[in-house]
């Protein structure tokens, strides 16, 4: 029943992906001090590490589910975030740059069942809710492989390495807030003990790291 689905990516969601992440990063290359090229390609880089991975793990769980996932740019959510990065940066400088990172999300198609209603929704609850932790915990794999790094100062790469650590830590409590299309919502409503855990763990990770 599960994986059968092949993976596919459209060139619609490769470009609306591609999109997104340029975005994001044109966001988070003003904490840097918009400094030019230079900066943006270290933000594309460390916003990859961070929302790329966060997105194509939703992408392959779900398709590992027997279920069609397809990733679709929000254009609102860009538009709020470069809004608020350059407001912030305006306002604040670099190092006050803020703004919610939610310029897209995978959209996944609901199961289709002959089984009783109750028992199809149980099942659809922690299939979503398996599919919406997986790219949080992407995020939490990605901290505890560049931390280390971080403290290492590997070729002068110590605050790259640092900054791949913040931005993943950043979307993935963003991301667990259990409100509105995050994935912190559907988790919840899976199972409240994964999303104390996960919910907790980043927020920890955060007023260490702070």
């Amino acid at each position: 029943m599960y994986g059968r689905i092949i993976t596919r990516f459209t060139s619609k969601e490769v470009l609306e992906l591609i999109f997104a992440w340029v975005s994001l990063s044109m966001a988070f290359s003003l904490s840097f001090g918009a400094k030019g090229l230079h900066t943006f390609a270290i933000a594309l880089l460390i916003t990859g590490s961070a929302f790329v991975f966060h997105e194509l793990s939703h992408k392959f769980i779900a398709v590992r589910y027997g279920r069609e996932a397809e990733f679709r740019v929000w254009w609102q959510g860009i538009a709020v975030a470069l809004f608020m990065a350059v407001l912030t940066y305006i306002l604040f400088g670099p190092s006050g740059v803020f703004f919610f990172a939610a310029p897209g999300a995978v959209y996944v198609a609901p199961l289709v069942s002959s089984w009783r209603f109750a028992e199809a929704r149980l099942i659809n609850l922690k299939v979503e809710g398996m599919i919406s932790v997986a790219g949080p915990l992407s995020n939490f794999v990605m901290c505890v492989l560049f931390e280390p790094l971080s403290r290492a100062n590997l070729f002068d790469l110590s605050y790259v390495f640092k900054d791949v650590v913040f931005i993943n830590v950043y979307l993935g409590l963003f991301n667990m807030l259990p409100v509105g299309p995050l994935d912190g919502r559907k988790v919840l409503a899976w199972s409240r003990l994964v999303w104390g855990v996960v919910f907790s763990a980043f927020l920890a990770l955060y007023v260490l790291l702070g």
